[in-house]
């Protein structure tokens, strides 16, 4: 099912280190909105393809408009929720 779909996509992931410079060239009122951090894992997930696990709504709607891969933490949280109330 969906959970474990999620638990063996990120299962393969491998770490990679971004760079800062990479972040220079973007549009200050998103670096105000989101900050490094997240910026800098939507920036791995850019370039790699590999989802960006979050349960912040507003990262979540940005990322999907953009194209990035995205899972809102909610969808596995209920999906389990459900699993449990089905047994």
């Amino acid at each position: 099912p969906y959970v474990q779909s999620v638990v063996n996509t990120l299962s393969s992931a491998e770490e990679h280190h971004q760079h800062s410079e990479s972040l220079w060239g973007m549009r200050l009122e998103i670096l105000g909105r989101f900050g490094f951090t997240d910026l800098t894992i939507y920036e791995l997930a850019r370039t790699t393809k590999m989802p960006i696990l979050t349960d912040e709504l507003n990262l979540y709607l940005h990322l999907e408009k953009n194209g990035i891969p995205v899972i809102k933490f909610q969808n596995i949280k209920n999906s389990l929720l459900g699993i449990r109330l089905a047994q």
